[in-house]
């Protein structure tokens, strides 16, 4: 498929002015599908990008399986599940990480009980 600003110029002067300033990739991906035959290409274009997924989520995708690589190492094999799904949680939530108050979070963590508490199976 041969592209140029011939085609491209105006098929995008056009779409541009059908959103607006919030206007989402779906909201574009919309108006694109509504107007596909008029501008063929650029739905092409459009479905292939978004299939594929052309943008920064390589990087995202990288960094997570990075995140997920520190936090389940072999030394945390025998930590339950749920406490896995926070530290990955925090692992990935770095905004939501940073934004804990340390002296709050550290007066919680001194009074509460740290007692392990096992459960007695009954012979029978």
């Amino acid at each position: 498929m041969r592209l140029d600003a011939s085609i491209l110029l105006p098929a995008s002067k056009f779409i541009m002015g059908k959103l607006d300033s919030s206007s989402s990739l779906a909201d574009a991906t919309t108006v694109v599908h509504t107007y596909r035959e008029a501008f063929p290409k650029v739905y092409a274009l459009n479905a292939g990008a978004t299939t594929i997924g052309i943008s920064t989520a390589t990087a995202t995708c990288e960094s997570s399986f990075s995140a997920l690589t520190r936090v389940l190492c072999p030394s945390r094999q025998s930590m339950t599940h749920e406490r896995k799904a926070a530290l990955v949680q925090l692992a990935f939530e770095k905004s939501l990480t940073r934004s804990i108050d340390l002296d709050e979070f550290m007066a919680k963590f001194a009074s509460s009980s740290r007692r392990i508490l096992l459960q007695q199976f009954s012979t029978v």
